[in-house]
């Protein structure tokens, strides 16, 4: 297909010009572009066809309700759009400057020399499991009652959920104990504040995922509380109805995924080493994007774990970072502003 391509009106570049590599990226770029777009061109002309396939082979009883094409709706514009921006980003691979600098913003770690986890493996072992687990929920319906004991209700995944919290919090507990110890770090006080904040607020997290232990000490709602939570359990996120947790999750993922782009955007300005302590690795955007698609499309659960995944992430490399000892001046050096 790549051979084609010079006969295809190019504005930006001269397709002759390109290597063979460069090729292959535009050829699969346009190839995301034209089937997103076609995606798109179908939900207009050939919907109800779309709709007829999946009540024949993926609805268990073969009935597709309004509400259930409605949400097909969004799903169908949700991959067109995430196809469209793998297209689009393919098609920039193939400008090697482009391409350079996503490689070196993706790989740009700070506080590599404090032997934090390698960017590239994060972004790619992070971006599969994302991955892994927005495929087994969307083939959820599909595969029936062993994929429902991994989404159910107090399910392997919420459990796991509430331990990478745990974890996460006793993480960044101990890097806010280290750091406090640590006058090398730029404003190390501030630091180590924010990571007890985090650890704090892991904490109150985790409790509310498992309703503060509500099944395992067999604890009962009391009855004002369950009058007001609409699955009767001991928390708080649950005293809003459900449309209104449905909103509020669409709300925090917008709000997450604005933060991330903000804060990598001033990083880039700013050149305040304390912000390096602080702000995510931009090696994290591949499972944010799966995070930011999940909390804005489908539910609540997934979006919860998904955030659970960057968050132990997170908190992990500011654990590495905090412990670890670096030896010489140098080392010494290279954290102070």
């Amino acid at each position: 297909m790549a051979r084609y391509l010079r006969y295809c009106p190019v504005y930006v570049l001269e397709v002759r010009n390109l290597s063979r590599m460069n090729r292959n990226y535009l050829a699969a770029g346009l190839l995301f572009i034209a089937i997103s777009l076609a995606m798109m061109a179908s939900k207009f002309l050939a919907f109800d066809a779309i709709v007829a396939f999946v009540e024949r082979t993926l609805s268990r009883d073969h009935v597709i309700t309004e509400a259930d094409k409605l949400l097909l709706t969004h799903y169908w514009y949700a991959a067109a759009a995430v196809t469209l921006f793998f297209g689009g980003l393919l098609s920039a691979c193939a400008i090697d400057k482009l391409r350079g600098a996503l490689v070196q913003w993706l790989s740009r770690d700070a506080l590599a020399h404090l032997g934090t986890p390698r960017p590239m493996s994060v972004l790619l072992w992070s971006s599969l499991c994302g991955l892994a687990l927005l495929l087994l929920y969307l083939m959820h319906m599909k595969l029936g009652l062993r994929m429902h004991l991994l989404f159910k209700k107090e399910g392997l995944l919420e459990n796991l959920t509430f331990i990478l919290y745990l974890l996460s919090a006793v993480a960044c507990a101990i890097a806010a104990l280290r750091t406090h110890r640590n006058p090398a770090v730029d404003r190390h006080r501030m630091v180590a504040m924010f990571y007890l904040v985090c650890a704090v607020a892991f904490v109150l997290v985790a409790g509310e995922e498992v309703s503060w232990g509500q099944r395992v000490l067999d604890i009962k709602t009391p009855e004002a509380l369950a009058a007001l939570n609409y699955q009767q359990e001991t928390n708080v996120h649950n005293l809003l109805t459900k449309s209104m947790l449905d909103k509020m999750t669409k709300a925090v993922a917008l709000v997450f995924m604005s933060g991330l782009i903000i804060m990598w955007v001033l990083a880039g300005m700013l050149r305040m080493p304390v912000l390096h302590f602080l702000i995510p690795q931009p090696c994290l955007a591949g499972i944010a994007l799966i995070t930011f698609f999940s909390g804005m499309v489908l539910h609540l659960e997934i979006f919860e774990v998904l955030l659970a995944i960057f968050i132990t992430y997170y908190s992990y490399r500011v654990y590495k970072a905090a412990v670890h000892r670096p030896s010489g001046d140098a080392a010494l050096s290279a954290l102070q502003p």
